[in-house]
This record gives C-alpha cells, sequence and structure tokens, in this order.
C-alpha cells in the first residue's frame, strides 16, 4: 500500500475511530470503578473473616485464663471435651430399674 493511498484511508476512518474511542472511554471508566468497588468488597469480607478467626482464638485463650485461675482442671484431650458436654449414659439409668425390679 502506497502512502498515498494509506494517508486517504487514515484520513476517512478518523472519524469512526475518534467516536469508537469517545465510546469506549466511559465504558472502560465505568468497569475500572464497578472492578474496584468488588474487589474491596471482596478485601472486606477475607478481612472480616481473619477478624473472626482471631477474635474466637482470643476468647478460647481468655476461657483458659479464667479456668486455670478458678483451677478448673485441664481436659488432656478433646474426647475428654466431648465427654464433658455429654450428659449421664443410658447404662447409668438401667441399674435402679433392675433394682426395683428385684425387689
Amino acid at each position: 500500500m502506497d502512502p498515498a493511498s494509506f494517508s486517504l484511508l487514515v484520513k476517512a476512518l478518523e472519524p469512526a475511530l475518534g467516536l469508537l474511542a469517545l465510546s469506549i472511554l466511559p465504558i472502560g471508566i465505568t468497569w475500572i470503578v464497578k472492578h474496584h468497588k468488588l474487589r474491596m468488597r471482596e478485601l472486606d469480607i477475607e478481612e472480616k473473616a481473619l477478624l473472626s478467626r482471631s477474635a474466637e482464638a482470643r476468647i478460647e485463650q481468655r476461657l483458659g485464663a479464667i479456668e486455670s485461675a478458678l483451677g478448673v482442671p485441664q481436659p488432656k484431650s478433646l474426647e475428654q471435651r466431648a465427654a464433658l458436654l455429654e450428659g449421664p449414659g443410658a447404662s447409668d439409668t438401667r441399674p435402679e430399674l433392675s433394682r426395683l425390679k428385684q425387689r
């Protein structure tokens, strides 16, 4: 393509390219703003999740400090902690019934 015909082509496409650039500019700005807001929301959610985990850890530490100050024996394992939460088993109430039947 010779320079003269290229010059004519560019002059003919100049208004179309200008309109294209002017129409893409607001779309690009809107996309950047929306993307930024979305990213900020994601970061806020992650921060709240991290803070809640650290708050739980602090509560656990405070509870442990209170229990140790009161002289509560510390359970050695997770099973022992679960056993503290459970009520008496069904086998514990049955001997009373068997005693009544024997009389």
